[in-house]
């Protein structure tokens, strides 16, 4: 299995990162996509259709909340 290029580099995130807490942001959340897109949620957001990392099984046994 050969190794595939990464679709976003560390550099292009720290670079967006520091520009949104250089605009007076808290960073809550980064979600990188597998298109190389980055989506960067201030806190106390969530994105729609966010559970915060909970699978059924952590619902069904009150593991993580939802």
């Amino acid at each position: 299995m050969s190794n595939y290029r990464a679709a976003v580099k560390q550099s292009e995130i720290t670079r967006a990162v520091r520009g949104v807490v250089a605009a007076g942001v808290e960073v809550g959340k980064i979600v990188i996509g597998p298109d190389g897109r980055i989506e960067i949620f201030p806190i106390g957001s969530v994105p729609a259709g966010d559970d915060g990392g909970a699978n059924p099984c952590d619902v069904l046994f009150g593991g993580r909340s939802a």
